[in-house]
């Protein structure tokens, strides 16, 4: 090849070699460029904030998050098998009830369960003196029959809210007739008559613990910590529109262990009279 020609590819050679190494030089920077505004854009987004707080955490931070998950751990153990539990006698009792039910979600309660027992032998749901009802659903007993179910004893409306609210609705039975049971005020369909069934909780034995509260019972803030109190804690009241009396435990709210031999002993108890009911002193 003749000097000249050699010269001159050469020439070529490194014209096209400057170009592809100056070409490859900007693809990098472009490379470069993008990378960075994806990082960037990154870094200020949520998951990017939340990816440096778990790489930046303080060790206190984490010896915290710790503590708390043990707390947590712990509760959950103490609440295993716990329960609150309210008593529905009637439509009346069910609005006080999905109030409290409302309140104890509100309150962020950690209790497993909650349950509504709604008792047989009332005076019967709006829902099942609905005649036009009735006979859709082809019901034909009594209100205060045993054949009873859940809206013949609470209308629907509220058995929807309880299961909205995570609640369990159980039925149960009147406690048995005896001497005491017939001298509640108004008989045992009215309401007072009606919340002595509250009586059957002591016989729910599958529960380590239950604390029992009375439908109408307002809750402002969490009571949790109630059901680590020792067996038979309960609130003080007083009679009703005398607050200068003596305080005495009230049946509307307490915590207690059920057991067979509990249930054993207050049917034993309620199958005989008051003291000196036979004379008119109570």
């Amino acid at each position: 090849m003749q000097p000249r020609a050699r010269k001159r590819d050469a020439l070529k050679a490194g014209l096209y070699g400057g170009l592809t190494g100056r070409m490859f030089l900007l693809i990098q920077l472009l490379i470069c460029a993008y990378a960075f505004i994806g990082v960037y854009r990154f870094a200020k987004s949520k998951s990017g904030q939340r990816l440096w707080r778990r790489f930046t955490r303080t060790q206190e931070e984490i010896d915290a998050r710790i503590e708390r998950r043990a707390a947590l751990a712990e509760m959950d153990a103490a609440y295993k098998d716990t329960a609150m539990i309210t008593l529905a006698t009637g439509d009346a009792a069910a609005k006080h009830a999905v109030v409290l039910l409302q309140a104890l979600r509100d309150t962020q309660t950690v209790i497993p369960r909650l349950i509504v027992l709604l008792s047989r032998g009332g005076m019967g749901s709006e829902d099942c003196h609905n005649e036009t009802l009735r006979d859709r659903r082809n019901r034909h007993y009594h209100c205060s029959s045993r054949h009873v179910v859940a809206d013949d004893i609470v209308s629907q409306i509220y058995l929807d809210a309880f299961s909205r609210l995570g609640a369990e609705v159980r039925i149960i039975d009147e406690i048995p007739n005896t001497k005491y049971t017939s001298m509640i005020p108004g008989g045992r369909a009215t309401f007072w008559g009606m919340s002595f069934n509250k009586l059957r909780i002591f016989d729910m034995v599958e529960f380590k613990k239950v604390l029992f509260i009375d439908a109408d019972v307002l809750i402002l803030k969490n009571i949790d910590w109630v059901m680590l109190e020792p067996d038979f804690t309960a609130a003080f009241t007083t009679e009703c529109c005398n607050g200068g009396a003596r305080g005495k435990l009230g049946g509307g709210m307490w915590v207690f262990e059920p057991s067979h031999a509990r249930w054993n002993y207050t049917q034993a108890l309620i199958s005989t009279p008051c003291p000196d009911a036979e004379f008119g002193v109570r």
